[in-house]
């Protein structure tokens, strides 16, 4: 029985989408496959710490930087490269598929956070995450980071200061991994960096700073255990007598 035009038409299209699921991608132009070839850049990290960077079906892995594992001295951990140009497949209609085209660098400051609609105080530009202008990040913009990383640091070091002085639970639920790193990093060596979080706290009637357990003078002067006091106070007298008693003078060999 003899088919119609349309009803032929219908079978190819049908048999097209058994064949490549119903639609094709354009060709890519020479001049663009050299581009995303060769012109690439990556988002780069001078902050102790990684993270997975996503938007929509583009995920990006910015690895943590370590000074130990720096053999190049470089100063910084990158990211895989991104292109200059970025491209995804949308749907034209039952036959084809076409091209959304973004500017690379556009994309990978949306990764980190910056962009149309987002705040800055959320991106992760404080913690010493950026993406350079050109194929390797320059001098400056290395140093702007490592700035940005610098300030992030001393505000951890101020919030965990203040938790500290605030009492246990303040401690338990403010004072992180983050916090000590921070210190660390800084050569800051203060009480809260060597204090677990979780012990018991005494609290200085006269300054209001809590202390842990088993200290016997607060920073203040106070003091808090005066057994302990006592005790500690004889061993420094002991230890300074003998110290400073004299050495006896042996009599001459005959």
């Amino acid at each position: 029985m003899p088919i119609t035009a349309q009803e032929a038409q219908a079978m190819l299209t049908q048999e097209q989408r058994k064949l490549n699921q119903g639609r094709v991608l354009p060709p890519v132009l020479d001049r663009i496959r050299v581009l995303m070839r060769d012109e690439t850049f990556p988002i780069c990290n001078v902050g102790p710490w990684e993270y997975r960077a996503e938007r929509g079906c583009l995920s990006k892995f910015i690895p943590a930087y370590d000074p130990a594992k720096d053999t190049e001295k470089a100063g910084y951990a990158r990211s895989e490269p991104l292109a200059v140009i970025r491209r995804e497949a949308k749907i034209i209609n039952e036959d084809e598929f076409g091209f959304i085209e973004d500017d690379g660098h556009m994309v990978a400051q949306d990764l980190i956070g910056i962009g149309w609609g987002m705040h800055p105080q959320n991106s992760l530009v404080p913690f010493g995450v950026f993406v350079p202008a050109g194929k390797e990040p320059t001098p400056a913009e290395i140093a702007a980071a490592k700035d940005q990383l610098s300030l992030y640091y001393d505000r951890l070091i101020e919030e965990a200061r203040d938790a500290y002085d605030k009492g246990p639970e303040a401690r338990k639920n403010t004072i992180t991994d983050r916090h000590l790193t921070a210190a660390r990093i800084k050569g800051i060596d203060e009480a809260w960096t060597r204090h677990q979080h979780t012990e018991a706290s005494v609290r200085c009637q006269m300054c209001g700073k809590f202390n842990p357990a088993g200290i016997a003078k607060c920073a203040c002067g106070q003091i808090l255990d005066f057994e302990l006091f006592q005790k500690l106070q004889k061993q420094q007298e002991e230890m300074l007598e003998k110290a400073t008693r004299p050495t006896p003078i042996k009599p001459p060999v005959r």
